[in-house]
């Protein structure tokens, strides 16, 4: 799928297929999921593991936009949102159920909630019916801080930028 939108050298596909495979011992043999007879796998916590899950997202918003148009659907690694305009309760669940057959013939699971007005979607509660969102946090969630000599790509670790606990929420905007 990604070679039809940039150019990938026949090296760098076995190059990304050959890192892939994933080494786990169990008493001395390697490990394989039930059913499966290779070693192919993406590993939580991989170097390339968020490259990877954003290549596999890139497929699904690609699928899911020949269904319904880009313009109403965004992901980021595993989490998704959409918006449908003038969409009433039946055919919301018609699309849903189109959605979960779509990400069963992927070999996925999503949930999906219908036709709410107000969501939170990573860290930003969205409220359609004011066209306000503002700064979302998961009860009893507390930010980790990543220490500067971490193993974590360098990429993530340049982008967390020092933040203040004692900063307060900054006010609804349409922005």
């Amino acid at each position: 799928m990604a070679k039809d939108h940039t150019h990938i050298s026949n090296q760098d596909v076995q190059i990304i297929m050959h890192s892939r495979k994933s080494l786990l011992f169990d008493n001395g043999t390697p490990w394989m999921k039930k059913g499966h007879n290779d070693l192919f796998d993406v590993t939580m916590g991989s170097y390339d593991g968020a490259e990877v899950c954003e290549l596999v997202g890139l497929y699904i918003l690609n699928t899911l936009a020949r269904e319904y148009g880009k313009e109403y659907i965004g992901l980021y690694r595993d989490d998704g949102l959409a918006a449908f305009k003038n969409t009433n309760g039946s055919k919301a669940d018609r699309i849903r159920k189109h959605m979960i057959s779509l990400f069963k013939e992927l070999g996925l699971n999503i949930t999906i909630d219908c036709n709410l007005k107000i969501t939170n979607f990573l860290d930003v509660t969205f409220n359609l019916n004011t066209g306000k969102h503002y700064p979302y946090r998961k009860p009893n969630d507390h930010p980790v801080y990543i220490h500067r000599n971490s193993n974590h790509p360098p990429n993530i670790i340049r982008s967390r930028q020092p933040q203040s606990a004692d900063v307060s929420p900054p006010s609804p905007t349409t922005r």
